[in-house]
C-alpha cells in the first residue's frame, strides 16, 4: 500500500540572484497553488500532501508562478514506514499534458533510499544523481 503524507514548509522563498525573499506560501492557504484539493491541504500553517490510504498516482501540487534564477528553502516531513513512504519537489518542471497528472523535469527525491537524489521526471524516468555519488556509477 502506498502511504505519502509530505509536509513541505514553504516559507523561506525563492531567492533571486540580486533579488529579495518572495515567499511561495502564506502559512494559511493554497492560493497561488493549482493540485487536486482531495490530495493537498493546509494543517497547522503546513502544506500537506497525500494520505496515509495511500494514492494510486503521483499527485503534484504546483506554483502558478514561474521563476528563473532562484534558490529555494524548505523543510519536509514524510509519515508512515510502510509500503512506498515518498516524495520530492519538481524544479525547472511543467505539468504534463498526457497524462495530466504528470510532471515533466527535475525532481530533488524524498524518500527511504533516495533522499537528496536528483530523479528526472517522466522524460528518461532514471535518477541522474544518487545522493552522495554520481550516477550512473562508472566501473
Amino acid at each position: 500500500m502506498n502511504r505519502i503524507v509530505p509536509v513541505f514548509c514553504l516559507f523561506a522563498g525563492v531567492l533571486g540572484i540580486y533579488g529579495a525573499a518572495t515567499p511561495l506560501f502564506d502559512g494559511k492557504s493554497l492560493a497561488g497553488w493549482e493540485g487536486d484539493s482531495k490530495v493537498w491541504r493546509v494543517e497547522d500553517g503546513v502544506i500537506v500532501g497525500g494520505s496515509l490510504q495511500g494514492n494510486p498516482r503521483n499527485k503534484f501540487l504546483t506554483t502558478k508562478r514561474s521563476f528563473y534564477n532562484f534558490r529555494l528553502k524548505l523543510e519536509y516531513k514524510l509519515v508512515g514506514t510502510e509500503g512506498f513512504v515518498n516524495g520530492g519537489v519538481q524544479f525547472r518542471s511543467q505539468r504534463a499534458t498526457i497524462p495530466p497528472n504528470e510532471m515533466v523535469g527535475y525532481q530533488a527525491d524524498i524518500g527511504h533510499g533516495h533522499t537528496g537524489s536528483l530523479y528526472d521526471e517522466s522524460r528518461r524516468k532514471n535518477f541522474l544523481a544518487r545522493a552522495g555519488r554520481t550516477y550512473p556509477p562508472t566501473a
